[in-house]
């Protein structure tokens, strides 16, 4: 089939790069411009190994969300929303405050169903944050985050579950075949697993306010 073609271009607006992949979207080949430097290579080549697991990933039911990712009692939160919305913040605050917690992973980890129990997983893709773990646990609940002047958290419905996980997806959108994979994989994420909004500061109670909503009150 036809290969797709990806062009890098950093702030000088000048191409520094390509990434062409094949037809079936299994494998590609990166080209780096001359004399970019060893930072902005690596940058590139990490960039097209999350294009190329993007169109894998979504075609086998794997997704990679937008999200800072902790482990509490063996299984998974995960916290997502807008940027700026203090995801790796939230985290944080849940290693500090609630007992036996790790982060998995604080950028984009990658979720799927095995059966129909949700699980998430570690990636190469951790952002800033170095935490590049190959670890799995079965997915707890879904938060997505607002900042507010209280902290105030409710469930979300079917919808609002949907169209929140959806926004925090890290992919394609224009391709068909991406899209048709990640709206499934949504859609049985927003069936099967809790999903709420978090309205918060960046605060102690914060996370003492999302740990008792998601595990019903119970004295943890």
């Amino acid at each position: 089939g036809d290969k797709t073609i990806y062009e890098f271009f950093p702030a000088e607006g000048i191409s520094a790069g390509v990434f062409v992949m094949s037809g079936d979207s299994k494998v590609g080949d990166y080209y780096p411009r001359e004399r970019i430097g060893a930072r902005i290579t690596l940058m590139q080549i990490n960039t097209s190994l999350m294009i190329l697991y993007t169109f894998v990933g979504s075609q086998e039911g794997a997704l990679l969300l937008h999200a800072s990712t902790c482990r509490h009692e063996g299984k998974a939160n995960l916290f997502f929303g807008v940027s700026g919305t203090g995801k790796s913040t939230h985290s944080r605050l849940w290693l500090e405050n609630v007992t036996g917690v790790d982060i998995m992973n604080d950028d984009n980890p990658i979720v799927r169903f095995e059966g129909d129990t949700a699980v998430v997983y570690g990636s190469p893709w951790s952002g800033k944050t170095l935490c590049y773990r190959n670890v799995s646990a079965p997915v707890n609940a879904l938060v997505r985050l607002e900042q507010a002047p209280m902290n105030h958290i409710e469930p979300l419905s079917g919808l609002e579950a949907y169209a929140s996980i959806i926004a925090a997806v890290s992919s394609i959108r224009w391709n068909s075949s991406i899209m048709d994979g990640i709206v499934a994989t949504v859609e049985k994420l927003a069936m099967n697993v809790p999903c709420y909004k978090l309205e918060c500061r960046p605060d102690k109670e914060a996370a003492e306010t999302c740990k008792n909503a998601i595990y019903e009150n119970r004295n943890l």
